[in-house]
């Protein structure tokens, strides 16, 4: 047989991360999978760099942060090696936006734990942001109307002004994508 080095492994990569932006997680995980299988012979390079990489990011889109960040440590350190400040630079971006994610879900399990609904209140303005960011719009309206639920009972004009603002701007972000799918 032939040696195709790195090739099946960006193949199937690509075929992960087609699922992966389809929202077919488990179709994404079987292709990373069989990736990993196809790199266990050839020394960490660019595929797997890429591979973790974007495991990485789809365990960020599932919100499971304490998965993603190993897979995309790993990549950042093959991304260190091999010298490409723009591959390190996209790492280091979607890390940052883990970190993130992590944080504030911890904010809001403490928040929660000692019912601090201002401190809710601002994590859930602050997971609206992160969410709008990753473009899941409703993950994105959910926290900002429960922000905005919570603002019911607690006369923050200020939040409740910029809550009203966010999801605004989710809704003009949204229509446009709206108009391009219909017609």
């Amino acid at each position: 047989t032939k040696n195709f080095g790195e090739y099946p492994a960006y193949t199937l990569t690509r075929l992960a991360n087609l699922h992966r932006v389809q929202g077919g997680f488990d179709s994404a995980s079987y292709y990373y999978d069989k990736s990993q299988e196809s790199l266990r012979n050839v020394p960490p390079g660019i595929a797997q760099a890429s591979l973790y990489f974007h495991r990485g990011w789809m365990h960020h889109d599932l919100s499971q942060f304490n998965i993603a960040l190993p897979y995309l440590y790993r990549a950042l350190a093959i991304r260190n090696t091999l010298g490409d400040s723009l591959l390190i630079a996209e790492c280091w971006r979607v890390i940052g936006t883990v970190h993130t994610g992590h944080y504030l879900s911890r904010t809001l399990g403490l928040a929660e734990r000692f019912q601090d609904n201002e401190l809710i209140i601002l994590t859930e303005i602050n997971r609206g942001e992160l969410f709008q960011a990753k473009s899941n719009v409703l993950a994105s309206i959910k926290s900002y109307e429960r922000a905005l639920e919570l603002l019911t009972d607690h006369p923050f004009k200020r939040y409740h002004a910029l809550a009203v603002y966010k999801i605004g701007q989710v809704f003009e972000a949204a229509i446009p994508i709206a108009i391009i799918a219909v017609g």
